[in-house]
């Protein structure tokens, strides 16, 4: 937690008297994209600061991950240095005090809503739930610029929605710009009443947007139409606010191994450097200031992980039965 301005020269001396040469990272990103990252990581390492490291990776999905932490703990075998992966899942690490509170340079360029309150974990990317429109069928004058005016009657029969996206649903109820939950689940009902077609998976409802099957949807994620539009399509996102962000981020080991690689690690990981590294293999960073429209110009609340943890069964009913069930 020591916020000096020499915090990274602090660093780099404590994981050469430590002899650090290792980084043990469990993630769930996969290869294709965590591979960049970590060796950018290990060039920017060897490049200014004449440390040669070596990156151990285990890769799994995120409940594997969360799985491996804490039996590894549990068993006193203290192998890993850093996480990467869901924020639900670094919630519960942090529960089980397997990780602990960190502080970089780099959370200067952050909002505060990147952070997690306790100061155990911080969002490296996101997934943003936005809205999604198909340029030819839906006219400038028509898009809608609220939530609400998603309840208007020409949307009628012509949205689409997620089949799973009770965390947006939940998020919004507590966070939404309603002030009440009475008055969230009030909009929400009536939502309903607007025949939504109910699809699953964001991917391929992106598609249907783009395809003209479906005129717009209220949950895609942002960074999928913009691939698609990357190829042509006829498809634009729609950052109705606040935006739902669902964050994935790091966290260090409470006992980790080369503690100081692992903090450098994640420094590198919120750097303006490795935020693009991030941005450049498609995903979203968290960091305002890595070059792309994805992440900036629009408010957004994180969707809260203690509720997805604490509340699953509770909102993911609630989310079927008001906006799912026929």
């Amino acid at each position: 937690m020591y916020k000096g301005d020499d915090k990274i020269d602090m660093l780099v001396a404590g994981a050469k008297e430590n002899k650090e040469t290792e980084l043990n990272l469990y993630t769930s990103m996969n290869l294709e994209d965590s591979t960049p990252l970590i060796n950018t990581f290990t060039k920017w390492l060897d490049k200014n600061y004449k440390l040669k490291v070596e990156v151990n990776l285990w890769r799994s999905n995120s409940e594997k991950v969360l799985q491996r932490g804490i039996i590894e703990a549990q068993n006193g075998r203290f192998e890993v240095d850093a996480f990467e992966t869901n924020s639900p899942e670094l919630e519960t690490l942090g529960r089980e005090t397997v990780t602990t509170q960190f502080w970089t340079p780099s959370f200067k360029d952050f909002p505060d809503a990147a952070r997690d309150p306790k100061g155990l974990w911080h969002a490296t990317r996101y997934n943003f739930f936005t809205a999604g429109y198909n340029t030819n069928l839906v006219k400038p004058a028509d898009v809608p610029k609220t939530y609400d005016d998603l309840l208007l009657p020409k949307w009628k029969g012509k949205m689409a929605i997620d089949s799973d996206d009770w965390d947006w649903f939940v998020t919004l109820v507590k966070q939404g710009p309603w002030g009440s939950e009475e008055k969230a689940m009030e909009f929400f009902r009536k939502l309903k009443e607007q025949d939504l077609q109910i699809r699953k998976g964001h991917t391929l409802i992106s598609e249907l947007v783009s395809s003209g099957e479906i005129p717009m949807a209220i949950t895609i994620y942002n960074h999928n139409a913009e691939r698609l539009k990357a190829k042509g399509a006829p498809i634009e996102w729609l950052p109705l606010e606040p935006v739902v962000a669902r964050p994935n981020g790091v966290a260090l080991a409470a006992n980790a191994k080369n503690p100081y690689l692992g903090l450098m690690f994640i420094e590198f990981t919120l750097s303006k450097d490795g935020q693009e590294v991030l941005q450049g293999v498609g995903r979203v960073p968290s960091n305002p200031k890595a070059s792309t429209s994805l992440n900036k110009g629009f408010k957004y609340i994180n969707a809260d992980p203690e509720a997805l943890i604490n509340e699953a069964k509770k909102w993911e009913a609630l989310y079927h039965d008001t906006l799912v069930k026929k």
